[in-house]
């Protein structure tokens, strides 16, 4: 026990080291060359506007050029010549609520002096920095793209040597039906897909021993602090939880056995969240000199309040109506059928405890309500974690060897026939 406590602290300790020394060497890249790319990203934002949708005409597919922009105006002004400030206190230009207007004001040096977003670690526009060396705005977003799709496939190639093809195609549902393909494309959305992608591949490594297990989750939890804007940070923690649950389905252990391994992973990746983010407010403080901790909680009580035009179940319902129901439905009942033919009895264990993950993503949105409400667009996509848990569940219910083998019956009797 002591030697994973201490395991566990060199991981936490050596992240953190790490995140410092990621930023530094993000305000030493060059900024003549940063800067040139971010200027020809100007006339791309100014002609999509700040809430462009990708691919179809839905509110699904809305794009969050504004962030984007925010991203590329802090990676503008961070600079090794004043790196503490770059690192500490991120600096940034107030180009006012139309960011693609902004940004081509900012270029044009007509927006004096900086204001700075200190609260997060803005691990994100850092390594922005060093994609934005290679090319504009329109360039690191194909890049971001097939990055993403390259750990897309490898991951779902080791996860599905685990647990199956079907049941692994359950665990991508939650991608495919809430348009996971526009955080492929976006630098705010990159960041927790590759999170949650990373975290996956390293489970399907490593889920045979439950002290990695932890380890991995205290890293899922820290990286998403040090890279996530806040926009749906409960995607790294729930979807590995119930990949885990599949490859460890024919563990021998006990309801509550597993139910105490979920609450030991969740944990896990909150301690890290919170001390990760809590780090930085305490780091900023010490070298600005200023009481970010102060900033901070008000924030989060911003976050979290309700206003007169709306409540916290009208933040709910919003993020609600964004699900694509029919097609869920249709292949949600596909599979039911199935599990009427070839019902598995033994995932009743774990189908029990996977199922209790479709609740989590609607308190995230009672409590986090102003948050949710006002970022219904893209902060639907916590969903994601809800539609996983229920094709998980559902899949799981069916015996999947049963199911091939009367196709093999099938198709035999079907070529006799035709002989």
């Amino acid at each position: 026990m002591k030697k994973d406590i201490v395991k566990q602290l060199i991981l936490f300790t050596a992240l953190i080291v790490s995140y410092l020394l990621f930023m530094m060497l993000g305000t030493l890249m060059p900024d003549a060359k940063v800067r040139r790319n971010i200027e020809r990203s100007v006339c791309s934002l100014e002609r999509q506007g700040n809430y462009p949708r990708a691919v179809f005409d839905s509110d699904c597919c809305q794009m969050d050029n504004f962030t984007d922009g925010l991203i590329l105006n802090i990676a503008y002004h961070i600079s090794a010549d004043s790196m503490r400030t770059s690192m500490f206190a991120v600096p940034y230009a107030n180009v006012g609520m139309d960011m693609s207007i902004g940004l081509k004001k900012m270029v044009a040096e007509q927006v004096p002096g900086t204001i700075h977003y200190t609260r997060y670690w803005h691990g994100s526009t850092f390594l922005m920095r060093f994609f934005l060396l290679l090319g504009n705005f329109e360039y690191v977003r194909q890049l971001l793209f097939v990055l993403s799709m390259a750990l897309l496939l490898v991951t779902f190639s080791f996860v599905q040597n685990e647990i199956g093809i079907p049941c692994a195609l359950a665990y991508f549902s939650g991608f495919f039906f809430l348009y996971g393909f526009i955080m492929q494309m976006s630098m705010q959305f990159f960041p927790i897909l590759m999170i949650v992608l990373g975290t996956s591949l390293a489970l399907s490594l490593h889920w045979r021993d439950f002290s990695r297990v932890i380890l991995v989750f205290i890293a899922a939890g820290s990286l998403t602090s040090f890279f996530d804007l806040l926009t749906t940070p409960l995607l790294s923690v729930g979807l590995p939880i119930l990949l885990y649950m599949l490859f460890s389905r024919d563990e021998n252990l006990t309801w509550l056995e597993m139910l105490w391994r979920m609450v030991r992973c969740a944990f896990a990746w909150g301690v890290s969240f919170a001390a990760t983010w809590a780090t930085k407010w305490a780091l900023g403080s010490l070298m600005l000199g200023e009481n970010i901790f102060k900033d901070a909680f008000n924030q989060i009580a911003y976050r979290s309040e309700i206003c007169e035009d709306f409540n916290r179940w009208d933040a709910v319902s919003a993020n609600l109506h964004m699900m694509n129901y029919p097609l869920m439905m249709w292949f949600l009942l596909a599979l039911c059928l199935l599990c009427v033919f070839f019902f598995n009895k033994r995932w009743l264990r774990s189908g029990s405890l996977c199922i209790l993950l479709v609740v989590v993503p609607y308190i995230w949105y009672y409590i986090v309500s102003n948050h949710s409400y006002i970022h219904w667009w893209f902060t639907y996509r916590l969903q994601m974690l809800s539609v996983t848990a229920v094709f998980v569940t559902v899949a799981g219910f069916v015996d999947w060897h049963r199911a091939a083998d009367w196709m093999q019956k099938l198709k035999a009797k079907m070529v006799q026939w035709h002989k």
